[in-house]
């Protein structure tokens, strides 16, 4: 099996468009990576990067996210798409050559599963192989929801994880006390990686991963005490109401995965539906907002 990887370079505002073309045509997940220290880029430059296997229509999906990214140059700094083709072996090593060990908070560490014999000294350790699907640790999105989730959960918490991607933050909300986590995501790929990013953390019992988005059959209206979602602004904006019935009155609800220039819109459309920030993290020009109704 060989593998075409996609990816463009792009200064941090473009990236949440970027990842939502990425996303919507490839449907294999998407990853970030910080290429901002190297030579010849920008300090904010981020490389948005996805795989197609060589035997699917890969030639239709690289002109439709082609498309997108030359319109998103008229705009903003982004490279041209580039292709590469990789072979199963290589795929693999290009995937674990960008994750290393990574220590978040006061208790928490994330751990590839193919450094798992290397000694970690945290309370809490989690073994993530994120596969083909978005959520490492590395990505600042995702290391303030760990931080935000590491202050909030408590052992009788119910915790819904929307747009759960490689399951890290339902892993974490378990590992850190909650008897009852559930992810949702709309993704297969990502449904599946997540699945056995569970059982290889031995907390399949109080993690449920389903299939979809909200609302949902298997899911009551205000039953989560934390929902916690780090996806693109516009579908926190578009699934604004429906969050905000599936938390509990006095509930927290953790956003992420959008730009400062995004933050006073989602500001407002939760503040329509009576929740107020409690606090807000931010690196470079991402941002973690925590709610409360």
């Amino acid at each position: 099996m060989k593998w075409i990887e996609l990816s463009v370079v792009a200064d941090s505002e473009l990236i949440d468009p970027l990842v939502q073309i990425f996303d919507r045509y490839s449907k294999n997940g998407v990853v970030l990576e910080n290429v901002g220290e190297n030579i010849g880029y920008s300090k904010k430059a981020t490389k948005v990067r996805t795989y197609l296997k060589s035997d699917t229509d890969y030639e239709i999906v690289f002109n439709q996210i082609d498309i997108g990214v030359r319109l998103l140059a008229h705009v903003g700094e982004v490279s041209e798409l580039s292709k590469r083709v990789l072979n199963e072996k290589e795929w693999h090593e290009s995937w674990k050559k960008h994750f290393s060990i990574l220590e978040i908070g006061k208790t928490l560490a994330i751990v590839p599963s193919w450094l798992k014999s290397k000694k970690v000294n945290r309370k809490i350790v989690i073994e993530l192989d994120p596969g083909m699907a978005f959520g490492t640790g590395h990505h600042p999105t995702t290391r303030m929801c760990l931080e935000m989730l590491e202050t909030l959960v408590k052992p009788c918490h119910a915790v819904l994880d929307l747009g759960c991607g490689s399951g890290i933050l339902s892993i974490a909300s378990a590992k850190m006390g909650s008897e009852k986590v559930i992810g949702i995501d709309n993704d297969e790929t990502a449904v599946k990686v997540a699945k056995e990013n569970i059982e290889i953390n031995g907390i399949s019992k109080s993690v449920s991963i389903l299939t979809g988005s909200i609302p949902n059959k298997d899911m009551s209206k205000y039953s989560n005490d934390i929902i916690v979602t780090n996806i693109s602004s516009k579908i926190i904006l578009d699934l604004s109401i429906e969050i905000t019935e599936h938390l509990k009155p006095g509930g927290h609800l953790i956003v992420s995965g959008f730009l400062d220039i995004n933050e006073s819109e989602i500001i407002n459309k939760f503040k329509e539906l009576n929740l107020s920030v409690l606090s807000r993290l931010s690196t470079a020009d991402w941002v973690a907002l925590s709610l409360r109704n």
